[in-house]
């Protein structure tokens, strides 16, 4: 078993952390949002790394 897991924010709200690499959000409005990632001890949940914020944008799917 790993002694850390991913844990993920989208706007500053954290998901559970997990043992994922990667993580998909769901309903995501329009507009400009930030993704950051942190390394958390499993059990403790104490931060132990984190990456820079990254700023995405969201927009609406064109109609055809």
């Amino acid at each position: 078993k790993q002694k850390y897991q991913i844990q993920f924010a989208l706007n500053s709200e954290k998901t559970p952390p997990g043992d994922e690499a990667s993580h998909t959000f769901k309903l995501v409005p329009r507009g400009t949002h930030q993704v950051q990632a942190f390394l958390v001890t499993r059990g403790q949940h104490a931060v132990v790394g984190k990456t820079d914020k990254i700023t995405v944008y969201m927009h609406q799917a064109s109609k055809k």
